[in-house]
């Protein structure tokens, strides 16, 4: 996710401080030839970003700044290209603003409370915790043992409270069992 700079002052302060008024620019020198309305080389308008507050597109922003930090643009076959000074500045001027932005509302996206393990990391950790090799196709349930993939694992709290009963110990038998 290209450089992310955390800043002191950004912790302190509790605000990111906008990215100072050489963007517009630098934007101006060295990427609206490319990247305007008109030309939209790699499908990128900065020219319609331009004058907006970075915070609202951080997408866009973000592959700016790995493009920046890996010094892939402007191109090498540019004539015109900043000096590593410039580099390095607009690069940490720009990820410590969006680092502020996220900040103070991070997004981590939809995490699921708690998944099952797949059978390979359930093998795995068994290996890994007990140091024992086991097939664990022969003692899982067949139930548990159809999706390979963990995004379809997760588990819903009923779930968690009410585990899976074997035929052993289901309620039903024993009730049959006690009234034979």
């Amino acid at each position: 996710m290209g450089i992310l700079l955390i800043s002191t002052s950004l912790a302190a302060h509790g605000h990111a401080a906008e990215p100072g008024g050489a963007w517009p620019e630098f934007l101006d020198h060295y990427c609206l030839e490319c990247h305007d309305g008109a030309a939209k080389n790699g499908q990128l308008d900065l020219e319609a970003i331009r004058g907006q507050e970075p915070g609202r597109h951080p997408q866009i922003w973000e592959k700016v700044i790995q493009r920046l930090s890996a010094r892939q643009m402007p191109p090498l076959e540019e004539e015109l290209r900043p000096t590593e000074a410039e580099y390095i500045h607009r690069v940490a001027e720009l990820a410590e603003y969006l680092n502020g932005i996220a900040a103070q509302s991070p997004d981590p996206g939809k995490v699921p409370a708690m998944r099952r393990l797949t059978r390979t990391e359930y093998q795995n950790a068994i290996r890994d915790l007990l140091a024992v090799e086991i097939d664990v196709s022969e003692l899982l349930p067949k139930a548990m043992m159809l999706s390979k993939s963990s995004a379809g694992l997760t588990i819903s709290r009923w779930e968690v409270c009410h585990p899976p009963c074997s035929a052993a110990t289901s309620p039903r038998r024993k009730k049959s069992a006690v009234s034979r």
